[in-house]
């Protein structure tokens, strides 16, 4: 959005003349109304237009959709880890049955030495 730029410029002289009749009740200072235009600024800046923008976040991520997807994540975690403990049981089975094999192999061939 593009708010055009306007420049206002007013002027007037500061102190106004009753300001030394305020500052005197108020025991502030003891400067003629001269010495008030000579030695202080007072500057006040203001907006010409109050132009505000209303902004209004959502958040892009939802909590339901975060849970599912941890929860997606994590089931695929946990059936891989599961898919690679059962192929290991399963790795662990045939090492045992070659290993018997094995046994039963020398086992035949020491009780019959002739027969291949």
């Amino acid at each position: 959005m593009h708010v055009p730029k306007i420049d206002l410029l007013s002027l007037d002289a500061f102190p106004i003349a009753q300001m030394p009749n305020t500052l005197d009740f108020l025991s502030l200072c003891t400067m003629s109304l001269s010495a008030f235009r000579r030695n202080l600024v007072f500057l006040q800046v203001a907006f010409q237009r109050y132009v505000y923008l209303l902004q209004k976040e959502e958040p892009s991520y939802r909590m339901g959709s975060l849970f599912g997807d941890l929860g997606g994540n994590m089931g695929l975690f946990l059936g891989c880890s599961l898919l690679t403990l059962f192929e290991f049981v399963d790795l662990f089975w045939n090492l045992l049955q070659s290993r018997a094999n094995k046994i039963k192999i020398k086992s035949r061939e020491t009780e019959n030495p002739g027969i291949a």
